[in-house]
């Protein structure tokens, strides 16, 4: 009796509310989700480009709940208000930009999962005309004789519309190219005029209303030297000169090509080997290790190096240490600082870089260092520390210690070099 009483309850209750329980559910999902109509008009508005600077937009609804708000990126220049169906933006804040600025104000009109948004851009106008500013690291630039020779004048401007132009006596020979922060200088042709030559590179820089202010660049380069005639940096043998000896007569080179990965290992399985720990001769450690292993199969590095041909063999520390000082433009590697990055290097020291990753570049199947806008990468070389490591230089910023990795690491390269006569 109790279950038939319960039954017949819930159908009195039905008929009693005039509709059944699934038609009931139907008509609150209708309502669920029937979104607000809204329209604003218009959805972008210009605003004067002094504080208290108003301007109004027409919100038209189906829905009596309407509010907005402005983007939290404009807040601290921009509020809005609604006030019946008018829209009213205030800028609360002078334009002191060297451009317009842009806000957002987000117009709502209904409730919950029925809310519509329309997103309204305002744009302010220019407070004043900013005066456009230039500032050279340097207003003077000389390159060497060689076609690629480079040079690297940093700069800074409160403009983004900065332009570069060489003048027209120098375009046939010299391009201009405009960075974030540096004004890259190459030559393009080698200087056979039988004296250094020169331009200037006027650099620009222009506000949203037209006004400009220029700096000029002075470049020279250099005569090319006469034929025969090598310094740090030539091709030499199919490698690029970072050595030379103090008579003159012998020098080092580091060939184009590198090894990386699995190729650049010192050895596969960290194996020590007796006498392979010169800093100063990699020549002496490579007869070490050939001694044991006279196919080099388990050290990959120095495989890598005897398979480019006679002579050449991976360098020792303080041999890697000489190509990096060569590779800065520097006599020592202490004369780089430490721990600076390559782009905060001096626009010399990274110009020298730029000009020695080309050299290699130039080389068959060539690979710069890169470390002018990078770390730069860590090259191991042929001298070992303690027992399973190897020790290694990273050719971006220089390192106060002398840094050791595993022998068998797989994120290291391998670079090689050979004795010459000059």
């Amino acid at each position: 009796m109790k279950k038939i009483f319960y039954l017949a309850s819930i159908a009195i209750a039905a008929m009693v509310i005039g509709c059944t329980p699934a038609e009931e559910e139907g008509n609150i999902n209708k309502e669920e989700y029937t979104p607000a109509a809204l329209t604003v008009e218009p959805e972008a508005l210009n605003v004067a480009k002094t504080a208290g600077a108003t301007a109004t937009a027409t919100v038209t609804s189906d829905s009596e709940v309407l509010s907005a708000d402005v983007d939290y990126a404009a807040a601290s220049w921009l509020s809005a208000k609604l006030e019946g169906t008018t829209l009213t933006v205030t800028t609360t804040a002078a334009n002191t930009n060297p451009q317009t600025r842009q806000g957002i104000v987000y117009v709502h009109a209904g409730v919950g999962i029925n809310t519509t948004t329309v997103s309204v851009t305002v744009t302010q106008a220019l407070e004043d005309e900013i005066a456009p500013t230039i500032a050279l690291g340097g207003k003077e630039a000389k390159l060497t004789g060689a076609k690629d020779a480079l040079a690297i004048i940093s700069y800074e401007s409160n403009m983004t519309d900065v332009t570069v132009a060489v003048a027209e006596d120098g375009k046939a020979w010299l391009k201009a190219e405009k960075g974030d922060k540096n004004i890259t200088l190459t030559a393009l042709s080698d200087n056979e005029s039988g004296a250094e030559r020169s331009t200037t590179v006027t650099v620009t820089a222009k506000n949203t209303k037209g006004s400009t202010v220029s700096e000029t660049i002075a470049v020279t380069q250099a005569q090319k030297p006469a034929e025969g005639t090598i310094g740090i940096g030539s091709i030499v043998e199919n490698g690029v000169l970072f050595w030379i000896s103090e008579d003159g007569k012998t020098g080092k080179v580091v060939a184009g090509p590198r090894a990386d990965g699995a190729a650049a290992k010192v050895s596969e399985d960290k194996t020590s080997v007796d006498g392979a720990s010169s800093k100063d001769d990699g020549l002496f450690n490579t007869d070490a290790v050939k001694a044991v292993d006279p196919t080099f199969a388990k050290h990959p590095a120095f495989k890598f190096c005897a398979d480019m041909g006679e002579g050449w063999y991976l360098p020792a520390l303080r041999e890697a240490y000489s190509l990096f000082a060569a590779y800065c433009g520097v006599a020592k590697y202490e004369d780089v600082e430490i721990d600076v990055q390559p782009g905060e290097m001096p626009a010399e020291m990274q110009a020298a870089r730029a000009f020695f990753d080309n050299q290699l570049l130039s080389l068959k199947d060539g690979q710069k260092l890169d470390g002018v806008a990078k770390v730069g990468e860590s090259v191991f070389t042929s001298s070992e520390s303690e027992s399973g490591n190897a020790f290694y230089v990273i050719f971006g910023k220089r390192s106060k210690n002398d840094n050791t990795g595993a022998k068998n690491s797989t994120s290291r390269t391998a670079r090689c070099i050979k004795v010459v006569n000059l």
